[in-house]
């Protein structure tokens, strides 16, 4: 019995020895699992996080805290004046809980040198119908009409006198050729002619867009230019990149090159030097490096607010600074966008210019698509 009872004993007494070292061997791994610091990459994403969640209160920095040295600023906007291009604009805070006032300047606006129209024989067509295309007056008007929302701005207007056939994806000109243009072909009359003379009586910049297809850049330039140099409305040449060698490119277009952008200005400058060159797409790896003498036109559409509308042209004025660049605005595509605006030719080439603060000149172009129903709707 005795020997037994020592048994017992010994049995009970490592038991009790096995729960202690069980219990203290799990407090360690729980502790070295709490330990552990998070990876790396967790960290950045949890620091990314953290910098994007939108601020209830507005925080400023000059004097970080509140006169009790503890509490920090909780800023609200009680006075602001926007910037013009010639005059610095203003935003003032004031702590809620202080008083204590704080005003920022803000930088001044680029100026809208050009405002006017796009205008193609399809897309006037789409706008004011079949039977209603507007006389050359009428035109220069309307893009007299939309410049007079910008003081500052002269008429513009973008006017496609090439188009691309998307069968043969030859240019097709819109007036006779004086000489044969391989995949080139022209019309028996001219029919920018008079619209061009309107256009030199009101005093508008015109640039001569071609959708070049397959046809040489050099060529279509000469051949364009030296038709209507004697217009004083003429500024210059203008590719609409997405339409360049578009075939096999999903309508995106072959990218312009550098090199190739230069050689086509060297012709248009030995017509005039005066002249200028603009190149446009709505993606910028499809056009050519910021250059003296271009001009860049942004065409994007489809936008899924004003917000991104204003990151996307105050971006691309950013990345082609100190070049002029141009938007145009007003696809049907962004009746989202604009839709509901009283005027959209102002409201929303103003929120547009108010974004671009580098000085670079800036054109606002409102698309001929919706021309007429814009046309009605200016004050």
């Amino acid at each position: 019995m005795k020997h037994f009872a020592r048994i017992t004993i010994l049995i009970l007494a490592l038991a009790v020895l096995f729960c202690i070292c069980s219990c203290k061997s799990k407090k360690t791994a729980e502790e070295t699992v709490a330990e552990e610091p998070v990876s790396e990459p967790v960290v950045e994403q949890v620091e990314q996080a953290a910098a994007t969640t939108p601020q209830v209160s507005v925080q400023k920095s000059t004097t970080p805290v509140c006169t009790d040295g503890k509490t920090r600023h909780d800023f609200e906007l009680i006075d602001s004046r926007p910037s013009t291009t010639t005059e610095e604009g203003y935003e003032t805070y004031r702590c809620r809980r202080c008083g204590y006032e704080e005003t920022e300047w803000l930088d001044l606006v680029s100026p809208v040198r050009w405002a006017g129209i796009r205008v193609s024989s399809y897309g006037i067509r789409g706008s004011f119908g079949e039977d209603n295309f507007p006389d050359p007056e009428a035109m220069s008007d309307y893009s007299l009409k939309v410049s007079s929302c910008y003081p500052e701005s002269e008429g513009a207007c973008i006017l496609i006198v090439g188009t691309v056939s998307e069968k043969t994806w030859d240019c097709h000109l819109a007036f006779p050729l004086s000489r044969n243009i391989d995949r080139t072909v022209g019309k028996d009359e001219d029919f920018y002619e008079s619209y061009l003379s309107a256009f030199d009586e009101t005093g508008c910049s015109v640039w001569l867009q071609v959708e070049p297809g397959e046809a040489n850049l050099v060529e279509l330039a000469q051949e364009v230019l030296n038709r209507y140099k004697h217009h004083s409305s003429v500024k210059g040449f203008g590719i609409d990149v997405e339409w360049y060698k578009t075939e096999g490119t999903g309508g995106y277009g072959t990218p312009l090159s550098d090199e190739e952008a230069a050689e086509v200005l060297a012709a248009v400058r030995k017509i005039n030097p005066d002249y200028t060159l603009f190149v446009k797409h709505w993606d910028s790896g499809w056009l050519p490096d910021a250059a003296d003498g271009l001009i860049f036109v942004n065409d994007s559409q489809q936008f899924r607010s004003l917000d991104q509308m204003k990151d996307e042209f105050s971006g691309w004025a950013f990345l082609y600074e100190p070049c002029p660049v141009m938007f145009q605005i007003g696809y049907n595509a962004d009746r989202r966008v604009w839709g509901k605006m009283d005027n959209p030719v102002l409201e929303l080439g103003t929120a547009l210019q108010n974004e671009c603060t580098l000085g670079n000149d800036l054109g606002i172009i409102w698309v001929d698509f919706t021309l007429s129903e814009a046309i009605s709707k200016i004050k």
